[in-house]
């Protein structure tokens, strides 16, 4: 009695397959280099928050709350 053949791959599924991961890993490649681009402008974007001086933008805040604090009082004495 023969021996059964084992199962032969078949060459239309595997040009599939690798044609499915070149596309895929396209795709990877490319999320990677727009991610690599956003975290470039983030960072870029957050460093010039460096250059701000605290106390500068603590005394910018007090000046908008005591206006704002006086707008709402002149609104409620109205």
């Amino acid at each position: 009695m023969a021996q059964p053949q084992p199962p032969v791959p078949n060459i239309a599924n595997l040009n599939a397959a690798a044609n499915g991961m070149t596309a895929e890993e396209n795709n990877i490649v490319q999320s990677v280099q727009a991610s690599r681009a956003h975290r470039q402008q983030f960072t870029a974007e957050l460093s010039l928050s460096a250059n701000y001086p605290v106390a500068q933008v603590h005394q910018q805040l007090a000046a908008i709350l005591q206006s704002i604090q006086q707008l709402t009082a002149k609104t409620d004495a109205e």
